[in-house]
Parts: structure tokens; C-alpha cells; sequence
């Protein structure tokens, strides 16, 4: 689920925060109940908040920018990718802020990673971005987050298991993800199937499945080349599977969710376009849909919607696109 127009910068960027060791510790369960038992290891959280993302920009500006990337892979995404948003980064400061996955990145480095043990790991990639929210609004500073594709998901997993983060965050701008991933593709996920959405409707299975030794990246390798990452696809797809689990619908039913805006392309074939059920929640919660027509994956990064979905964004307007 990352965005094809990021994949080269976050291919060239440095590992993002080097490995971490591992513990016994279990994160709490969350909002769902249908978690199944695991007494393993998960990647323990450092206590220094400030270990837990990195920033650019102003340090002193009033107002943070919180991203979070999609993946999940094993290297924090560089700033400079970042630069399709035509944000002025000398009046904000820019957080990139760290999953489970490049906290530690043996996670996505190992294809046998257990279903049981990536649902731990993402509980610990929302609760990071719980504490890094928490973090910058104790310090007073406005708060803004934005998330792509498994950053989406993984906001909305935020919003739901803390519902006063709403109180702390401007805007959310939650980028092309989904409230309910159909049934079908999470639960075959868990077990290395590949999914796509033709032209943005129904699921279809891959034509190429990955095997134990696929990884990111390797639809852009040469004969003969080495791989461009070690994040092994059957580990991605354990950790999607999970953050695709949940259906949004039901676990937010009856919340206001006025300072999210959703963002869809009508023609992404990584996640789909919403449903009508979905775009019905939405409309009931009150959160403003942003749509793309005929959009891709990667489209909210692109001319004129980056500035305008970075306008929504920092509250400089409150427009949005509509796709009848």
C-alpha cells in the first residue's frame, strides 16, 4: 500500500531508527474482541518520546504537521518526499513518526512473522502515534496529523481506541485507506494472498502471488540485482491483513468524526474505492469526504489535489471535491 510516487525516496532512505530489541511486554488488546491469544515477543516502546519519530522544520513554529506512511516497510520515509505538499516548512513543524515496523524493522525482515504476533506490532504502531500526539499537544502546539494508506488505517485504529485524541488534533486527513476492507481480502491476507482492485472496484487476486523470498520493491529490480529492500511481502501483507480487520463502521458507530477528512480516488487499485455503506457512516459522523475522480493510489500527492488536501489540511479552507 505504499504510494508508487514515494517508493523511490523511501527506497534511498536511511534505516529509520536502527533495530530495537524485543521483550516479553504485551500491549493491551484494544478496542476489538476477536484478538487471539499471543504471549510472545513485541517490539517494546523507549520511554523518550522523542525516540519515537523525527522531525524537520520549524521547532519552534506553533503548529506541527504529524505524518505517518504507508507500508508498512522497514525505513522511516524522508522528509523530502514529502515535498509535494507544498507545505512551508519553515512556519511548521514536520513529524514523521515512527510504526512498530521501523522502530524495529526485523518485523517486516522476517517472512515467517506469526498473524498473532503483526497485531501486536500494529497496536504498538498506534499506541507511538497516541504518545507522539499527546506529546506536542502537551506542549501546546496545534496539532494536525495527516496518514497514507496503511498511515490511514492506522489513524482511524488511533481515533477508535482513543476517542479523546479528537480533542487534541485539529484535522485529520486520513488518505486513502478504508473503513471496511472486505472481508475476503484481510482474512486470505493472513495467509500470503495478494489482493488488488481493478479500476478501483471489486477485489481481484494478483496475477503474480509472492512467494516466501518476495519483497517490496522487487517489481523495480533488475536480473541479477539485489534486493532494493529486507522487507519481505508475506510480512507486509500479516500486518495489513490485521489493520484491514476491523470494520471501521461498527467500531466508530455513533461518533462525530467532524475534524477527519477521508480522502478516496475512485480508481485505487490498492485499496478500493469506498462503498456506499461507507461513504454513508462518513456522511452521518459528519467527517467531509474528499474525492478524486478517476484518482489513483498515489493521486492526493499530485497536482492540484496536494494543495488543496494540504489547504484542508492546515484549516485554510474548508473545500472539498465531490465525485458524483
Amino acid at each position: 500500500m505504499l504510494a508508487a510516487a514515494m517508493i523511490a525516496a523511501v527506497l534511498s532512505a536511511c534505516g529509520g531508527g536502527g533495530s530495537a530489541t524485543v521483550s516479553d511486554q504485551r500491549p493491551a488488546a484494544g478496542v476489538l474482541d476477536d484478538v487471539p491469544a499471543y504471549a510472545g515477543p513485541v517490539t517494546p516502546l523507549p520511554a523518550d518520546v522523542t525516540r519515537l519519530y523525527a522531525a524537520s522544520g520549524n521547532p519552534f513554529a506553533p503548529r506541527v504537521v504529524l505524518f505517518l506512511q504507508g507500508g508498512p516497510v522497514d525505513m522511516l520515509s524522508s522528509a523530502d518526499q514529502l515535498d509535494d505538499l507544498q507545505v512551508d516548512w519553515e512556519d511548521q513543524l514536520l513529524v514523521r513518526v515512527h510504526q512498530a515496523n521501523t522502530l524495529n524493522p526485523a518485523i517486516v525482515g522476517d517472512p515467517d512473522l506469526s498473524y498473532e504476533r503483526a497485531i501486536r506490532e500494529n497496536e504498538q504502531s498506534v499506541e507511538i502515534l497516541n504518545r507522539v500526539i499527546r506529546h506536542f499537544a502537551g506542549q501546546g502546539k496545534q496539532v494536525v496529523v495527516a496518514g497514507h494508506s496503511f498511515g490511514a488505517f492506522l489513524i482511524l485504529r488511533a481515533i477508535a481506541e482513543h476517542p479523546d485524541l479528537q480533542t487534541l488534533v485539529d484535522r485529520f486527513l486520513v488518505m486513502n485507506g478504508r473503513l471496511d476492507m472486505p472481508d475476503v481480502v484481510w482474512q486470505s491476507m493472513r495467509h500470503g494472498v495478494q489482493w488488488k482492485f481493478p479500476s478501483g472496484g471489486d477485489p481481484a487476486q494478483t496475477a503474480v502471488q509472492p512467494t516466501r523470498e518476495s519483497r517490496e520493491g522487487d517489481e523495480y529490480r533488475g536480473p541479477g540485482d539485489l534486493p532494493l529492500t529486507n522487507t519481505f511481502s508475506w510480512s507486509q501483507l500479516k500486518l495489513q491483513a490485521d489493520i484491514g480487520r476491523p470494520r471501521m463502521t461498527r467500531v466508530l458507530a455513533g461518533r462525530r468524526l467532524d475534524r477527519v477528512v477521508v480522502v478516496e480516488s475512485t480508481a485505487d487499485e490498492a485499496v478500493g474505492r469506498l462503498s456506499a455503506a461507507e461513504k454513508a457512516f462518513l456522511k452521518t459522523a459528519g467527517a467531509p469526504l474528499y474525492c478524486i475522480q478517476g484518482g489513483t493510489h498515489d493521486s492526493a500527492f499530485e497536482a492540484p489535489y496536494a494543495a488543496e488536501l494540504t489547504a484542508l489540511l492546515l484549516g485554510a479552507t474548508t473545500q472539498t471535491r465531490r465525485c458524483d
